[in-house]
C-alpha cells in the first residue's frame, strides 16, 4: 500500500518541487535585480 501510494505521488511531488524551485529562483532574481 505504501509503495503504491509513493509511486503514484512521486510525479506530482517532483512537479510541485520543480515549480516551487522555479518560483523561489524567480523571486530571488527579481528581488536581487530590483
Amino acid at each position: 500500500m505504501r509503495s503504491r501510494e509513493k509511486r503514484r505521488l512521486s510525479p506530482l511531488m517532483a512537479l510541485y518541487m520543480v515549480l516551487a524551485l522555479d518560483l523561489l529562483i524567480v523571486g530571488l532574481y527579481m528581488s536581487g535585480a530590483l
